[in-house]
């Protein structure tokens, strides 16, 4: 394990405390390269702007910062289909769309937080499983939200440490409203290996095909 490894891996085990957060901006600024400070400064402005220690948050800064960067803070997939179809960037998220597919990425205390798909031709649940476990290996992922299409929630996975445990959370409905299953696991590590089959198994418990009838194009 890397230095830096070693400080995302502290951020991933314990995502609720911003020092860990802070302490690793720091170690990027002393890395004195663009990109890393880039980062560190991002990281630092959505830290504090979520703890409110800033009367008025540099909102234009961070946003400017998320629009020169954005896409290589992204996990791999990602990154190469957004370099690919060129994205957009709006205050915390950047953004891309391809055929039926449309994938937004928000950030929040300088990390992914909320991973948000849609795709009006349906899903395939070991496919997410695994793009889930590749945004979840850098990033605190807190929630990940797929879509019909843009605009209609179809299932929400929420993902928390609980009391020594990872939690994962699936739920159904346009507010995530029905909690439809649970996956609870020792590590961190044990729910990266098992996501993509729980999401396989789960995704054939649900109907996740639109009703072609409901589509608004």
């Amino acid at each position: 394990m890397t230095e830096q490894d070693s400080f995302v891996r502290a951020i991933l085990d314990d995502p609720n405390e911003n020092t860990h957060r802070v302490v690793y901006a720091d170690w990027l600024e002393e890395q004195n390269t663009a990109a890393s400070r880039a980062r560190a400064e991002f990281i630092r402005l959505q830290v504090s702007s979520a703890a409110e220690t800033l009367i008025d948050p540099p909102i234009g800064r961070e946003e400017s910062l998320l629009k020169k960067w954005g896409t290589r803070w992204l996990p791999k997939t990602a990154r190469l289909d957004a370099g690919m179809l060129g994205s957009e960037t709006s205050f915390n998220t950047v953004r891309f769309s391809y055929d039926s597919v449309h994938a937004v990425y928000e950030f929040g205390r300088g990390f992914i937080a909320t991973v948000s798909l849609g795709n009006r031709d349906g899903f395939d649940g070991r496919m997410l499983g695994h793009l889930m476990r590749e945004c979840l290996a850098n990033n605190p992922v807190e929630r990940f939200l797929f879509h019909r299409w843009e605009h209609r929630p179809l299932i929400a996975v929420e993902v928390a440490p609980a009391h020594g445990d990872w939690r994962v959370d699936m739920r159904l409905g346009q507010n995530a409203e029905e909690l439809f299953s649970t996956l609870i696991t020792g590590t961190r590590k044990q729910l990266l290996k098992g996501l993509p089959n729980w999401m396989s198994e789960e995704f054939e418990r649900i109907d996740v095909e639109p009703d072609p009838a409901e589509i608004p194009f």
